[in-house]
């Protein structure tokens, strides 16, 4: 079997002071940065190192541990990585999660009796879980409702159920249920749900805008301020006249209101 000691490979140098500047971000507002520092890491490590076993050759185990240790520092500049699950910012899909699986079992599968590699191990396990989430709610997206309390807490999982199917909001965690992004793509899809977003989110023009354009009944569910804001009301009985039953008595009496909810005839 041929060995390969990497020449062709960049050196980790940079792509780990990469990873260094991401972490000393505390809340990432450029998420392309993240997604470019994955991308790099699949393209220039992870994949090289996946062809060369393929091709046969002896992967040593120090480029091996090397990546793992990457995709966990990776990881946490997403987002957390703790002892139960990752929570990303990266929107991390499939193939992805497939990649950094698959170097944590190649340095599994190659890795000295010896050495200790319960971390990368545990690490294996979590993306793995991780991985089955999402391809549950992509098919299922109420299945959320089963998960246990980590899964309802991955923004990755929450995320991809909330497109499919607004519903799924009911079943995400508080925190998530505080999260725009997540909260606008389950109300995009179901407005009714805003019901179940936090506090916050209902007192968001932005979410009940979204929320009352694809159902006007969910103006009941908005703050007391927004409900109170006249382009949200009339946004919500263009969708739906019976909103305006939620509504005081200063946008009943609004003409321009009455004159959607109650049009008159067309002269002939």
């Amino acid at each position: 079997m041929k060995t390969g000691k990497f020449n062709d490979l960049p050196t980790a140098e940079e792509l780990t002071n990469d990873l260094a500047n991401v972490c000393a971000i505390d809340s990432i507002p450029d998420k392309s940065l993240v997604s470019d520092v994955l991308q790099k890491l699949i393209s220039h490590f992870i994949e090289p190192v996946r062809t060369a076993v393929q091709n046969g050759r002896t992967v040593p185990a120090q480029p091996l541990r090397q990546l793992a240790s990457l995709s966990a520092v990776l990881l946490r500049a997403l987002g957390k990585l703790s002892d139960q699950s990752v929570t990303t910012i990266g929107k991390l899909q499939i193939h992805q999660l497939d990649q950094l699986i698959g170097v944590c079992n190649l340095a599994l599968e190659t890795a000295h009796p010896t050495e200790q590699m319960d971390h990368i191990e545990a690490i294996r396990n979590i993306l793995d879980r991780k991985r089955q989430a999402i391809i549950i709610v992509q098919t299922h997206p109420l299945a959320l409702e089963t998960m246990d309390a980590v899964h309802r807490n991955d923004r990755d999982v929450v995320l991809r159920a909330a497109h499919l199917m607004g519903w799924s909001l009911s079943f995400a965690s508080e925190e998530l249920k505080n999260d725009k992004e997540i909260v606008l793509a389950a109300v995009r899809q179901n407005g009714w749900v805003l019901g179940f977003a936090s506090e916050a989110m209902r007192n968001d023009k932005v979410v009940v805008m979204a929320a009352v354009q694809n159902n006007g009944i969910a103006y009941q569910y908005a703050s007391p301020e927004l409900k109170n804001d006249r382009e949200v009301a009339i946004a919500a009985v263009r969708n739906s006249q019976i909103s305006m039953i939620y509504m005081g008595p200063h946008f009943q009496r609004d003409p321009e209101i009455r004159a959607i909810v109650y049009p008159r005839p067309q002269q002939h």
